[in-house]
């Protein structure tokens, strides 16, 4: 554009020199300026020239024409300079309208590719929804199976609920019978050791009637026998086996009466059995719930009582002879619903005031499932004078206590002699 306007400046400045501006043949070449007085002749268009024999008017004619062409220019870069001013106007709105145009066009593709996304997300969605209706039916089966499931469980927790109680029932029923067993067993043990006594005493006798003729009969040392000689002072002469009394335990010894006069009877030890001369049993049950602290826990159940050393109501338990005693205690522990940061229940053995036993549940930060049963067991050997106290207590009952299960009877107290001390 510029290069075509430069060319149009050049071609009027020609015409101009040489008088040849299209339409300016009978135009005052003077402009507005005052026009030089001429001779009709002169002033004639045909004739418009100036020779050489007036030098003045061919001068003032030719600064007419430079002033002329002076103002023509002048017009003319005013008017390039405001095509310019356009041009630049028009290239500027056509990049900016070919940068519209490119980003239409991109605007336009994305639009397409939204809309072809657009067309299989919602192929997609369908398959979705198939898919998720499908997923809504096995669901809905699941749930039903689920239900059905759980009814079957609740069920069984029943069912086992119930053998639970049975078999604790059961249980306590076969504890009892076997205690009773143990009776019955130490009875006969005791029965057997008195009659092996007796016969042994007979067998003496028969002896002591058989040889008449010995001058070293005696009937009696004053004390238990403790070994085949004492046997052989109080008469016995028939080798065999014999119970004599150990520094703690009868003994079963075998003694052999066959040895020479005057030398020491032979004497070999078979072994050992327990003297029970005082039997001593109790199991005692508890069908009502317990949370006073610091005083005996009472049972109002007395199972097996054997040697009357227990007292059920008070809780306590004397000791009828000196001895070794076992002593166990069994429960539930219950804890209420709380919100308290920590629950706790303790069981305590107690022998003549002082504590020789315990276990303890804690609960901490939780609420408490009042359905939870928490097993509580202490137990504890110990060797007590005749006249100890010995019996079970809370010191600690924080949110909870000791549980009894229905007709199971699960706080239990039971105790027996393991071994008396006899002082010969």
């Amino acid at each position: 554009m510029m290069k075509h306007s430069s060319v149009a400046v050049f071609s009027v400045l020609i015409c101009i020199v040489y008088g040849q501006l299209p339409g300016n043949q009978n135009r005052n070449p003077y402009g507005n300026r005052p026009s030089v007085a001429l001779s009709p002749a002169q002033s004639s268009p045909t004739n418009f020239y100036v020779d050489d024999e007036h030098p003045q008017l061919q001068n003032q004619f030719v600064l007419a024409k430079i002033e002329f062409l002076e103002t023509t220019v002048a017009d003319l870069a005013l008017e390039l300079r405001s095509s310019r001013i356009i041009t630049d106007f028009f290239i500027k709105k056509q990049r900016e309208t070919n940068r519209k145009v490119i980003y239409l066009a991109n605007k336009l593709a994305a639009l397409e590719q939204m809309e072809s996304v657009c067309a299989d997300t919602n192929s997609s969605q369908t398959t979705v929804q198939a898919d998720l209706q499908k997923t809504k039916v096995i669901l809905e089966q699941t749930i039903k199976e689920l239900v059905e499931t759980k009814s079957s469980l609740e069920t069984v927790k029943t069912d086992l609920r119930d053998t639970t109680e049975k078999l604790t029932q059961t249980r306590n029923e076969l504890a009892e019978k076997q205690l009773l067993i143990d009776a019955v067993k130490t009875s006969l043990q005791d029965f057997s050791t008195h009659s092996a006594a007796m016969l042994l005493a007979l067998e003496g006798k028969i002896d002591e009637i058989a040889t008449t003729n010995s001058t070293e009969v005696s009937t009696t040392i004053g004390r238990i026998p403790a070994s085949c000689e004492d046997l052989k002072l109080i008469g016995y002469r028939k080798s065999g086996l014999y119970s004599v009394m150990g520094s703690k335990q009868v003994q079963t010894v075998y003694c052999d009466f066959t040895t020479p006069v005057g030398a020491p009877v032979l004497q070999r030890l078979i072994g050992y059995q327990d003297v029970k001369s005082n039997p001593v049993y109790f199991y005692v049950q508890k069908n009502q719930h317990h949370s006073a602290t610091f005083v005996p826990i009472p049972y109002e159940r007395t199972i097996i009582n054997i040697g009357g050393a227990m007292d059920a109501s008070s809780g306590r338990f004397t000791a009828p002879v000196k001895g070794t005693y076992f002593f166990s205690f069994t429960g539930l522990a219950q804890f209420s619903v709380s919100n308290l940061p920590l629950r706790e229940l303790n069981v305590l053995i107690y022998k003549n005031g002082q504590a020789v036993a315990r276990s303890q549940l804690n609960k901490v930060n939780g609420i408490a499932n009042p359905n939870y049963l928490s097993p509580l067991t202490v137990q504890t050997t110990l060797t007590l004078q005749a006249g100890d106290n010995v019996w079970v207590q809370s010191d600690v009952v924080n949110g909870g206590y000791v549980h009894d299960y229905g007709e199971a009877r699960c706080t239990h107290f039971n105790g027996w002699l393991l071994e008396e001390e006899i002082v010969v």
